[in-house]
Order: structure tokens, then C-alpha cells, then sequence
């Protein structure tokens, strides 16, 4: 990522930490967690709904996993 961000630099754009892009990472991951939570209510209040709601819900395990990700990585 860093070259990506040296690159953008580099070609005349502000500099921007690598501790940013991570920070909105995690939020757009945590904005998508919520989403599929949402599904996944609407889908166990009311099943007749359509089966991809309760599939979308059980996503929210890649939030988790990609949040972790960024925990760890930011601790090193």
C-alpha cells in the first residue's frame, strides 16, 4: 500500500498516511458490518423476504475479520 501511497505523492497529490487510508478502511468495513445486520434482521423478523437477506447477514463475519486486520497491523 505504502508504494501506492508514495506513488499518489509522488504524481502531485497531498501525501497521505498510510494510518488514514486504514482509518476509513475500517469505517467503510464497520459501515458494511452494520448493513448486513440490517439484512439479516429483516430477514429473521421475516423470512418470506427472500433467502439473500439471511445470506448477506451472514457476512458480517468478513467485518469482523478485516477490522481484526487492521488492528493487528497498526499494533506491529
Amino acid at each position: 500500500m505504502q508504494d501506492l501511497l508514495d506513488g499518489y505523492a509522488e504524481a502531485g497529490g497531498e501525501p497521505i498516511s498510510a494510518a488514514r487510508v486504514d482509518f476509513w478502511s475500517m469505517l467503510g468495513s464497520l459501515k458494511w458490518g452494520v448493513m448486513t445486520m440490517g439484512m439479516y434482521a429483516s430477514f429473521a423478523s421475516d423470512p418470506s423476504a427472500g433467502p439473500e437477506r439471511g445470506v448477506i447477514g451472514r457476512r458480517l463475519s468478513e467485518t469482523e475479520a478485516d477490522i481484526v486486520a487492521i488492528i493487528e497491523r497498526n499494533a506491529a
